[in-house]
């Protein structure tokens, strides 16, 4: 095997093209990994044990945090990529990025660092298993593809992430089934943001070596290269994804990348229905919709296309009740100090005693009397819990807001 020197994808020895990016392997190719670090092995106090997982920025090790004695990962650029500046940078990049986002739907980065000539950054270990292991299952059993509820489930909580993520102007260009990590609770996390762009540029980036994508997933525009990449390219990928979840093959295959790449360009979106004849009218709509070539054409944001898969007839059928959660409050100071913290048009997180298990739907209605009467109506699904002081309560992910309480909530986050 051999990696690519702009984006360490790794590629067959043969190859003269790099599967990840497209560029030439002819000259700049690098081996296809460096020694594994040593089982045992310390980074600045971090212990480091198996590797678990490798991909074109970096290799993850399962490691423990001494000081916090946490279960932790560890992702390292390997040594021969660390020679290349921009690599380097765009490596930095990506641990900052990823820093900057707090949501459950977001894998949490703890710390970066640099130890001798590696540069690592941590992150929460998830116990879980990604939708490519998923996919895998199904394919080495030959069994059915994934059922429709589930897929709709991990679609809407990656929407919830991309959501957050996109709000803070950041888009992660590499949505795939490797990047998607399905806990054994249920919670879905989005990782790897290893070619995050940020749409707010800060003077100090370079377009040199810039990765594309992975080619099954990669957007019209991105293969283009003509307009910047928007979370409709997001969006997009995440079409793929759902695609693949339920036909077990993606839309566009074919025997190279230059070949996967025109079919994204030139061939009409196909139904997932033709396949699998679960998929519901409504779902295959939806997906034909993030499938557009034209970005304007696909859903205008991530939680736009959460709430059409929330609203799919019989979308939540497996979870049972909702749980009502009514409370007043005089004003929306009493509001923030005494229940709500880390409020988001996404999100919020809520002061309980007893918090509700992950996976409860809730019907959502908060008022806050005060020089207007605020409503904050809809229904959310509990996506954390935190049962330990000083602070036990739960992470709540909205599912569907009226216009009302989105504008209500916009009032309150921009409130000095």
């Amino acid at each position: 095997m051999i990696a690519c020197a702009h984006c360490g994808h790794e590629s067959p020895s043969h190859s003269r093209f790099c599967g990840g990016c497209g560029r030439s392997l002819v000259a700049g190719a690098l081996p296809a990994a460096d020694t594994p670090l040593p089982f045992g092995c310390t980074l600045d106090g971090y212990q480091v044990f198996e590797e678990i997982g490798r991909g074109g920025m970096g290799v993850v090790y399962r490691g423990h945090d001494a000081d916090l004695d946490r279960a932790v990962a560890i992702k390292v650029l390997p040594e021969a990529l660390a020679r290349h500046a921009d690599v380097v940078d765009r490596f930095r990049r990506e641990a900052r990025a990823m820093a900057a986002l707090h949501h459950p739907n977001v894998v949490p980065v703890y710390a970066i660092g640099r130890s001798g000539g590696l540069h690592y950054f941590v992150m929460k270990f998830l116990v879980g298993r990604t939708v490519a292991d998923l996919l895998d299952q199904r394919l080495a059993s030959r069994g059915p593809p994934i059922e429709v509820d589930e897929v709709v489930d991990v679609l809407v909580q990656t929407c919830a992430g991309l959501e957050h993520a996109h709000a803070h102007g950041l888009i992660h260009r590499d949505v795939k089934p490797g990047n998607v990590m399905v806990g054994d609770d249920g919670l879905v996390t989005l990782m790897d943001f290893g070619i995050v762009k940020e749409q707010r540029p800060t003077g100090r980036q370079t377009h040199t070596g810039l990765v594309l994508g992975t080619p099954e997933y990669i957007a019209p525009e991105l293969a283009r290269g003509k307009g910047p990449a928007g979370p409709a390219t997001d969006l997009y990928a995440l079409g793929v994804v759902a695609y693949e979840m339920l036909t077990l093959q993606p839309p566009f295959g074919g025997e190279t990348p230059f070949e996967i790449v025109t079919r994204h360009l030139n061939d009409p979106p196909p139904r997932a229905s033709a396949l699998n004849p679960a998929v519901p009218p409504a779902l295959d709509a939806v997906l034909l919709r993030c499938l557009a070539k034209d970005p304007a054409d696909r859903w205008g944001s991530a939680s736009e296309l959460a709430a059409a898969l929330e609203g799919l007839p019989g979308a939540d059928r497996r979870r049972g009740a909702r749980v009502p959660i009514n409370r007043a409050f005089h004003s929306i100071a009493d509001f923030l100090a005494q229940y709500a913290t880390d409020v988001s048009l996404t999100g919020c997180f809520l002061r309980a005693r007893e918090p509700l298990p992950i996976g409860t739907r809730v019907d959502l209605r908060f008022s806050v009397m005060g020089e207007d009467l605020v409503f904050i109506e809809g229904q959310g699904e509990v996506v954390r819990v935190v049962d330990q002081p000083p602070q036990p309560g739960m992470g709540l992910r909205f599912t569907r807001l009226t216009d009302a309480s989105r504008q209500s909530l916009r009032r309150i986050l921009e409130a000095p």
